[in-house]
């Protein structure tokens, strides 16, 4: 996604604000990136600055461009958007009060955080969202839930959405989240299994609490928790080639043999069911050392569960 900003430049005191004003649309930027993440279920990497042109009178203008080379090397997510769930965020959204506003983007921070986390790192990821939105999701349901108990409206929401019993979430808060956090368990297999375990519910949970802050219908919020998550991780390329003529291991530290992917081009087809077809055409640079010959030999392309593969097929030309 590519924002563009036409800016008049702003002197106070003889002081150009250009840094502060480059703070001010990166924030913009990541509160797009967040809803658009929250709308899809899928993680979005930080903003980053692609150019700046500066016009003048003379029509000449200075240009800067950044350069992020080792961000296209890999075969990135591609998610498709709901528009009408999307408007129902934006709209939503946009009629919260400030301090909610904060609340809810902080939230979805974490969110968006977790589902390029692992393990213990998204479990704490996914609390840290909860807690949050904890005090907005209490005040929605005063007169229903105790208002001494501050974990009362997550219970709840656990509760109706997902039909986890307070039984059950305080275990969550007190074994795991303290556990965890406060550093009173040890991290043996049994425990690390159990916390695992959690996690699925807990992402759950936390995107039922974000839609019930942004006052989405309990109906929308049910067919949101009914929708796969897209943890992406990306595929790694491995490249297998027969190197002769290897000069001595003292010779290779100087010149260690390394392969540099590059892709050159990258075309998608929307499928039904919710699927890609990716065609993507990779250049290797075989990097050896002097006096060496190298031949390709094969190409495998290697993921987890969460990398999105369901077949691939391979040639090298």
């Amino acid at each position: 996604m590519l924002l563009k900003a036409d800016i008049n430049t702003v002197t106070i005191l003889g002081q150009k604000l250009w840094h502060y004003t480059l703070s001010l649309l990166k924030n913009e930027v990541e509160m797009i990136l967040n809803l658009f993440c929250f709308s899809t279920r899928c993680y979005a990497g930080s903003a980053t600055l692609e150019s700046i042109i500066k016009n003048n009178t003379s029509k000449i203008g200075d240009a800067t461009f950044y350069s992020y080379p080792t961000t296209d090397h890999s075969i990135k997510q591609i998610g498709l958007i709901d528009l009408k769930f999307f408007s129902d965020v934006w709209e939503n959204y946009n009629k919260c009060e400030n301090d909610e506003k904060q609340r809810i983007l902080r939230s979805i921070s974490w969110l968006r955080k977790g589902l390029n986390d692992e393990k213990f790192d998204e479990f704490i990821s996914n609390w840290i969202g909860l807690e949050i939105l904890s005090k907005m999701i209490r005040k929605q349901y005063i007169g229903i839930v105790d208002k001494n108990d501050e974990w009362s409206g997550l219970k709840k929401i656990f509760n109706d959405f997902l039909h986890i019993d307070k039984t059950q979430f305080e275990h969550i808060k007190d074994n795991y989240r303290n556990g965890i956090i406060h550093g009173f368990m040890e991290l043996n297999d049994s425990f690390v299994r159990d916390v695992e375990s959690s996690i699925p519910n807990l992402r759950k949970g936390l995107i039922a609490c974000i839609c019930k802050s942004l006052k989405l219908p309990d109906k929308t919020v049910q067919n949101v928790l009914a929708l796969d998550i897209k943890k992406w991780h990306d595929p790694h390329q491995i490249l297998t080639a027969k190197i002769e003529n290897l000069p001595d291991f003292e010779q290779q530290k100087m010149e260690f043999p390394r392969c540099f992917p590059f892709i050159k081009e990258l075309t998608f087809d929307i499928l039904d069911g919710n699927k890609l077809n990716y065609n993507v055409e990779m250049e290797f640079t075989l990097r050896i050392p002097k006096g060496a010959t190298g031949l390709t030999e094969n190409l495998e392309t290697w993921g987890n569960g969460n990398s999105g593969i369901e077949n691939i097929e391979t040639e090298i030309k």
